[in-house]
């Protein structure tokens, strides 16, 4: 990198920690929210959680138009700032339905905050590619990848100990409903403050037209991107790491809680190894993946989630004999095998899926045209969201059918090895 791109790169520094740090509280806010609030307010309700991952996904599958228009009409730091005072409102409405015990309030916030991260999501990410120069947006991603994680950790380990603190008497469950209320606002507001210090550039197309036929405009976006074979694959590659990441949110927890009758606590851990393993992939990327390096990495980092998730699928054939370890300062000096192994496990799928996940996004970010960049990123996320919809419930017919939530899980490991297979043989002759 010569002199004037290292310029380039610390004078956006501050702008983009500010980006990161609004991204950051956002998922926190989410994480630690769904943790928390819906277990406390839901309570003997009737209501499925498979209702409010539906209403989650609607305004990504209904509103994607909206929000790749508005990331391209209007200058991205303003639909930035526009989408974190959303946030305030959702959380808003959400700490009320809390307090109150009201669903229908409840219901409101998740729809409000599925609607601010989806037009957060394509203004934010098309704001690195107009901050950084090109060769530098995937080292962004590694750096937002990596602040990202630990605070999904975050706000579901402090989600947790709410839960834990609360007790079985009114008056615990009362203060832990206050706290939760009071946090989700109070980071939400944060969040918003910090998100006036995002760049601020002009708008890359202010005289486009939003489109008056809503969804369909997105699909027909999607459809006219196969003329880029490059990009089309790319986008292949992002929808098809979702979709393994959401359906290991389901099988880690079916894993430990139903297969195995471990804690919640082992649970967490779990999940802790898959998201640390994300980060640390999502660096390590940027050496055996970086610039035009990412298409040959790719299809290796795909088989290689494979296989560790193929691995997972043995588990059932361990003995369940201690393993020591040296983790007495934690109180902690024995695990049964397979807790163990599936830690190792789950923390290389990590691992694997950030050094996919990071460069594909990069590349996407780079490769769609200045001009309808959050359009182009915006029907990605429509995409995905449309897909991991099926596979939740390929996720929950697996399970039915398979029972073991580790026979699953090696499933989806060898729905990987030929997702491998399909990328070599794509990018070979995607062409530049």
């Amino acid at each position: 990198m010569d002199d004037t791109l290292r310029t380039q790169v610390r004078a956006a520094r501050k702008n983009f920690a500010a980006m990161a740090s609004a991204y950051s509280l956002g998922v926190f806010n989410d994480n630690f929210y769904r943790r928390t609030v819906v277990v406390l307010a839901i309570t003997g309700s009737v209501i499925a959680e498979g209702w409010v991952l539906a209403i989650f996904t609607l305004p990504y599958v209904l509103l994607a138009w909206l929000a790749g228009g508005l990331a391209d009409r209007y200058p991205k730091h303003h639909v930035v700032v526009l989408a974190k005072a959303l946030e305030i409102v959702a959380m808003s409405l959400g700490a009320a339905g809390l307090l109150l015990g009201n669903w229908p309030l409840l219901l409101a916030m998740v729809f409000l905050m599925a609607l601010q991260s989806c037009l957060f999501g394509p203004a934010l990410n098309g704001s690195i590619p107009e901050l950084y120069p090109a060769e530098y947006v995937h080292r962004a991603n590694s750096l937002l990848n990596a602040a990202v994680r630990p605070m999904i950790l975050a706000g579901y380990v402090l989600g947790g100990i709410a839960l834990a603190a609360k007790g079985d008497n009114i008056a615990g469950i009362e203060l832990a409903r206050w706290v939760a209320a009071v946090a989700i606002v109070g980071v939400s507001v944060v969040g918003f403050i910090v998100s006036l210090g995002a760049p601020s550039r002009p708008a890359a197309a202010p005289h486009s037209r939003f489109p008056r036929t809503g969804p369909w405009h997105t699909i027909r976006e999607l459809v006219s991107l196969r003329k880029d074979r490059l990009l089309a694959v790319a986008i292949a590659g992002d929808v098809f790491i979702w979709c393994v990441g959401s359906m290991l949110l389901l099988l880690i927890d079916a894993l430990a809680l139903r297969q195995y009758g471990w804690s919640k606590t082992t649970a967490s851990v779990l999940m802790a190894a898959q998201l640390v393993g994300l980060a640390l992939g999502g660096v390590l990327s940027n050496i055996v993946a970086h610039g035009d390096r990412w298409r040959k990495a790719l299809p290796p980092a795909a088989a290689l989630l494979g296989l560790t998730l193929i691995g997972l699928g043995f588990l059932p054939m361990l003995p369940a004999v201690q393993v020591s370890l040296p983790l007495a300062w934690m109180g902690v000096s024995s695990l049964p095998l397979p807790i163990v192994v599936s830690f190792v496990l789950l923390g290389l799928s990590g691992v694997f899926g950030g050094i996919f996940m990071v460069p594909v996004e990069a590349f996407i970010q780079v490769r769609a045209p200045a001009e309808k960049k959050g359009t182009v990123l915006a029907s990605v996320a429509f995409s995905v969201f449309l897909a991991m919809t099926f596979t939740g419930a390929l996720d929950v017919g697996l399970l039915k059918l398979l029972t073991l939530a580790s026979h699953v899980m090696a499933v989806v490991g060898g729905i990987a090895l030929v997702v491998a297979i399909g990328l070599w043989r794509a990018l070979k002759t995607a062409g530049d």
